[in-house]
């Protein structure tokens, strides 16, 4: 028997977190894009709201860093971890790896995004992220709990 075939319970779960990964990189790419870069389409208050935040130096140690890059790069860095994590991830589902990596795997992706639940709710407890992170959660540590390591894997 297929050492892989075992775990297609896993495997679903694996591959639910993933794709809820690569969603929320694509919705959090359009909001980014939307709020940052798209500055013809604000309205009077947000243009107010950009202006303020762009005139705030926030570092004026190394580039006179405004407020408005911060978050920009905050942002932009949020949507690549998602799209890491998500590449990454689909990379291992789609690889013929072995039921023990695959378990450690989870295992990681598990431990991360419970330890960012745990960090949302502490430091930002907005209710969209700690959701999806909630949510990412719970689908990886189903694919830990769900998958069988074999002897030897």
């Amino acid at each position: 028997m297929n050492e892989t075939v075992s775990n297609r319970r896993a495997r679903k779960f694996f591959g639910a977190g993933t794709v809820l990964l690569l969603l929320s990189f694509v919705s959090h790419s359009i909001g980014h894009f939307a709020f940052y870069v798209n500055e013809a389409s604000f309205n009077p208050e947000r243009t107010k709201l950009a202006a303020a935040m762009k005139s705030y130096i926030a570092d004026r140690v190394f580039f006179d860093t405004s407020m408005w890059t911060i978050l920009k790069m905050f942002s932009m860095s949020f949507s690549f971890l998602m799209l890491f994590a998500g590449v990454s991830n689909l990379i291992v589902l789609k690889s013929n790896v072995g039921n023990g990596f695959f378990k450690r795997i989870s295992l990681f992706n598990t431990t991360f995004w419970g330890g960012a639940c745990i960090l949302y709710a502490v430091f930002n407890p907005a209710i969209q992220p700690l959701l999806i992170c909630i949510v990412i959660f719970v689908l990886f540590g189903f694919a830990f709990l769900s998958s069988k390591k074999t002897a030897g894997a």
